[in-house]
């Protein structure tokens, strides 16, 4: 299992509400897991997610400086997962973490807001199954 049990709860319940576009809630409940999992490598995909999502909320809002600059920390997340080459076929399957990561790819380095579409309307798979023994 690549996510320790103890964090089951806060990670669904995070997934869950970045699926149900509660960006700002999301990044709330993952806070906390992403916290204390220092030295975890897992960390930065927690990481990504939370910004990715927070970018999410400010697009949401009309923010494209705040949507921009989270977006361009999630990207840093997402490089830092690659090179300690978390980019796994268990991240494939579980999260869809390949179209996560070209959803947030295609969007250029000066967007405009509506270049945050796409991402916006990506789901996780069933976050449950990150915990489901192969």
């Amino acid at each position: 299992m690549v996510f320790e049990a103890e964090y089951k709860d806060s990670i669904v319940r995070g997934i869950n509400e970045y699926n149900d576009q509660h960006f700002w809630e999301c990044h709330e409940t993952l806070e906390d897991p992403w916290m204390e999992m220092l030295g975890d490598p897992y960390r930065d995909v927690i990481w990504a997610i939370i910004q990715v999502g927070t970018a999410l909320f400010h697009f949401q809002n009309g923010n494209l400086a705040g949507a921009k600059g989270m977006l361009n920390k999630g990207r840093e997340k997402i490089l830092r997962c690659e090179a300690a080459h978390l980019d796994t076929k268990f991240l494939n399957e579980k999260l869809s973490w390949s179209t996560f990561t070209n959803l947030v790819s295609k969007i250029p380095k000066e967007p405009k807001l509506e270049d945050f579409s796409k991402l916006e309307k990506f789901k996780f798979p069933e976050p449950l199954a990150i915990f489901e023994e192969k």
